[in-house]
C-alpha cells in the first residue's frame, strides 16, 4: 500500500484544526471499501505524532485490517472492555507513535457495543496519549463486527470521512453523512481521495492522443511539450 507523504494539505488542514479545537480523538471512515480511509488515517497518525504528541493509531477493522493486512502487525488478542494486555501495544521505534493493531476476534461482543463503553475506553487511553486515531470499517459496507461505525464514531470528538474521487455516488456520501449525523457524530470535514482521478499532465496528454494518427509528428511535439511544462505539475 502506498504511503501519503506527510506534508499533504489535506492532512496539515486537519491536523491545524485539532490542535485549534483541542480535539484528542480523531475517528476516520469511508462510505464504502476501497476508499483510503486506512492510508489517510496512518498518515495523519504519522503527522501528529511527528509534531511530538504521543499518538496511539487504533485499528477497529477486524475483518479488513490495515494495520495486519497493510503494515504485517500480528492481530491481538482485546476487547472494548477494556483491560487490554501492554504486549497487545506495538510502539514505532524511535517515534511518538504506538499501534494497537485489529482484534482477533472478527466481532465484538454485543454487551460492549455501545457508545459510552467505547468513551471509557478511550478515556483510559487519553490518560497515556496524546491523541488517539482511529481506522474505522466503511460505512455503507456489510459491517460484521457487531459494531456499527456510526455508533463507534459518537465516542469520538470528530470523524473525518474519506471519499473516493469519481467512485463514489452522490447517494452514497448521503446516506453515510445521515447515518453519522443520526448518531450524533461531530464530522470534521470531508478528504477527498483523487487515486483514480488524472493529474492535469496526464489527462493533457491522454486529450491530445485523440488527435489521431493522421499528425503524428504535432502529437508527439505536443506531447514533449506538456511533459516540459512546470505548470502540468501544479496540483489544485
Amino acid at each position: 500500500m502506498a504511503a501519503l507523504p506527510m506534508g499533504l494539505p489535506e492532512l496539515t488542514t486537519i491536523s491545524a484544526r485539532c490542535g485549534r479545537d483541542g480535539q484528542r480523538t480523531l475517528l476516520f471512515c469511508s462510505t464504502d471499501p476501497g476508499d483510503g480511509a486506512s492510508t489517510v488515517s496512518y498518515a495523519m497518525a504519522q503527522r501528529i505524532a511527528g509534531s511530538g504528541k504521543r499518538v496511539l493509531y487504533v485499528d477497529f477493522s477486524p475483518q479488513s485490517s490495515y494495520t495486519c493486512d497493510g503494515l504485517q502487525l500480528p492481530r491481538q488478542n482485546w476487547c472494548l472492555s477494556g483491560g487490554i494486555p501492554r504486549d497487545a501495544y506495538f510502539p514505532i521505534p524511535g517515534r511518538n507513535l504506538t499501534i494497537l493493531a485489529a482484534a482477533k476476534a472478527p466481532t465484538y461482543p454485543l454487551a460492549y457495543c455501545e457508545t459510552e463503553i467505547i468513551r471509557a475506553l478511550l478515556s483510559g487511553w487519553l490518560s497515556e496519549y496524546d491523541v488517539v486515531i482511529a481506522d474505522a470499517p466503511p460505512l455503507n459496507d456489510d459491517n460484521k463486527t457487531g459494531l456499527p461505525t456510526e455508533t463507534l464514531a459518537a465516542a469520538f470528538d470528530c470523524t473525518v470521512l474519506v471519499v473516493l474521487s469519481g467512485e463514489t455516488l452522490l447517494v452514497q456520501l448521503k446516506k453515510a453523512l445521515d447515518r453519522l449525523r443520526e448518531a450524533g457524530c461531530t464530522i470534521d470535514g470531508i478528504v477527498m481521495n483523487d487515486r483514480q482521478m488524472p493529474d492535469l499532465r496526464a489527462e493533457f496528454s491522454r486529450q491530445i492522443e485523440k488527435i489521431g494518427g493522421k499528425l503524428p509528428r504535432l502529437v508527439t511535439w505536443l506531447k514533449q511539450w506538456v511533459e516540459t511544462r512546470r505548470v502540468f505539475s501544479v496540483e489544485f
